[in-house]
């Protein structure tokens, strides 16, 4: 049972679409925010073979809504996975953190069942990422054509909207979640804490 997660988006055009029509970007990982860690952990054969989305668990750390909500001027979209009913592996996974990662030699994973190997390549990240408490869903690039994957409804369970979004922004969000039947929730800076508080 995977719990809700969550991926922090700005309020461009394209992630409002990617309300619209249900769906998730999957990317490399030469793309990822890290630079540690598309370059050590596999060669670039393994790099081009899986292509990753990343969630996060948390809905509410203000580093998140800075560096992936668009400097807290953004949205956070929450996913329930467990009710995905589509044909692609859920495999979706939660990263581990350590303080030396061990660094995985190709040779020592040969033999892996494709969607186990996409796994035990991408769930460990150095312990400076904790806060991220980040999940994983790898798929194999022979599994996935293109980096749009669709779900169904049922998978978006609310998009949240930080209360320092553009009203012209906000408003095509909400029209949007309405039509879809999509719950709309705020997060609100709360000055006390240094935190963001999601309410309804």
């Amino acid at each position: 049972m995977l719990p809700k997660l969550y991926k922090f988006r700005s309020l461009h055009d394209r992630n409002i679409q990617s309300i619209s029509e249900c769906s998730l970007w999957f990317d490399y990982a030469k793309t990822f925010n890290n630079p540690f860690e598309s370059n050590h952990v596999f060669n670039k054969e393994l790099q081009h073979n899986f292509k990753i989305m990343c969630f996060s668990q948390s809905s509410d750390h203000p580093i998140l809504w800075s560096q992936y909500g668009d400097n807290f001027k953004g949205m956070c979209i929450e996913y329930d996975l467990n009710c995905y009913n589509g044909e692609a592996n859920l495999n979706c996974f939660e990263v581990q953190y350590e303080d030396e990662p061990n660094m995985f030699r190709p040779a020592s994973l040969s033999g892996l069942q494709t969607s186990r190997l996409g796994a035990e390549i991408f769930k460990i990240k150095h312990s400076n990422w904790r806060y991220e408490k980040e999940y994983r869903w790898v798929l194999p690039d022979d599994e996935m054509i293109g980096n749009k994957l669709y779900l169904n409804r049922e998978c978006l369970s609310s998009v949240i909207l930080s209360e320092h979004a553009p009203a012209d922004r906000k408003l095509k969000v909400l029209m949007t979640c309405q039509r879809l039947g999509i719950p709309v929730k705020h997060a609100i800076a709360k000055q006390e804490s240094f935190t963001f508080e999601v309410v309804c």
